[in-house]
């Protein structure tokens, strides 16, 4: 998935807000209509969702990078390598 820039995001997400709303009988202005305080507003929201995707994102790479290590360390003790001795005495 491409991320979008958070003026794009915000439109998307003001105009698919003002969809629900209007299906629940509550009016909202269209996005062309906003003040610019207003998109200010909807665009720092924008900011703030992509800064949460950023993070899930990290999150889910790192969980996926030590479910692989995991793997790999328990095809390695399955395969029954011979263990070396420590290089110092215990």
């Amino acid at each position: 998935m491409t991320t979008p820039s958070a003026i794009s995001l915000a439109r998307h997400l003001h105009e698919t807000r003002r969809e629900l709303l209007a299906h629940c009988g509550t009016p909202c202005a269209a996005w062309y209509r906003l003040s610019e305080q207003e998109r200010a507003v909807a665009v720092v929201e924008a900011r703030l969702v992509l800064e949460a995707l950023r993070r899930a994102d990290d999150e889910q790479a790192t969980l996926r990078r030590a479910k692989e290590a995991q793997a790999a360390v328990h095809a390695f003790l399955a395969a029954g390598k011979p263990r070396t001795p420590p290089p110092f005495p215990l």
